[in-house]
């Protein structure tokens, strides 16, 4: 926020009964974060990293990560844009967070090249149609390459192919078109340039932006250096003396 306060603080966990939350995503990810939380790392800080991790098992490019986030103690303001919320108190809500509108187009192409939108959570974009016995929650993909970062879902959009840029672009309900009247606002000049970018260009532009967006947090939030991942790492390692008297040694080694 513009007055340094929230960003990346896990007050998501206070305020997951709120109707700009909805869905079970949110809750789904922080009982997956909870076993590895210690004094050591916090809920917001396993937030960003989950963000570098998920980007980078799906083929994306290295997002840098710093650690230090505090985690709140309370709920935040409302403001997450909503399917049916308008162009202009979108762009408000992400300029809080330090995002202009060209920012904010990208970003959002950035975030939407993976996954999908559900009926269960959101049925006012997806329709009852979409659930079957083998897609119970009624999944849509933004794009066909679901699971892979790649600019796909961008050049859907701006060919009019495949999903076309996803069910929020093109749901049955005209209200919930919240990525069209994002990426046309700008009469669609950001993701023409995100198009011709190009996979690397893409990739480029995308680690910036995810990487501002991970580091905005509260004012007095001081992150650490840029932490680099061991190439190879001893797990389990343990030390034993054995029957004979000898020191074992038995572990794994991550490489």
């Amino acid at each position: 926020m513009s007055d340094g306060t929230g960003g990346v603080d896990a007050s998501i966990g206070f305020e997951t009964l709120r109707e700009e939350d909805s869905g079970s995503a949110f809750n789904d990810s922080l009982t997956f974060f909870q076993p590895y939380m210690n004094a050591q790392i916090s809920t917001s800080d396993l937030i960003a990293l989950s963000v570098v991790m998920s980007v980078g098992n799906c083929g994306g490019p290295v997002i840098p990560f710093r650690s230090g986030r505090i985690d709140a103690s309370e709920a935040g303001p409302f403001g997450v844009p909503a399917p049916d919320t308008s162009l202009e108190l979108t762009l408000e809500y992400f300029a809080n967070a330090g995002f202009n509108q060209t920012d904010s187009i990208a970003l959002t192409a950035c975030g939407h090249t993976l996954g999908s939108v559900h009926h269960g959570g959101f049925p006012t974009v997806v329709g009852l149609e979409a659930v079957s016995k083998d897609n119970t929650n009624g999944a849509v993909h933004f794009d066909e390459t679901v699971a892979v970062f790649d600019p796909l879902v961008v050049q859907d959009y701006v060919d009019g192919t495949g999903n076309q840029g996803g069910p929020l672009v093109t749901s049955f309900n005209v209200s919930s078109r919240s990525d069209l009247r994002l990426y046309a606002s700008d009469g669609n000049e950001t993701m023409v340039g995100l198009k011709n970018q190009g996979p690397q260009g893409f990739s480029d532009t995308c680690t910036g932006l995810l990487r501002r967006m991970i580091e905005t947090v509260p004012e007095f939030v001081q992150l650490s250096d840029v932490l680099e991942p061991l190439v190879v790492k001893p797990v389990n390692a343990t030390f034993d003396i054995s029957t004979n008297g000898t020191l074992d040694f038995t572990g794994f080694v991550r490489v």
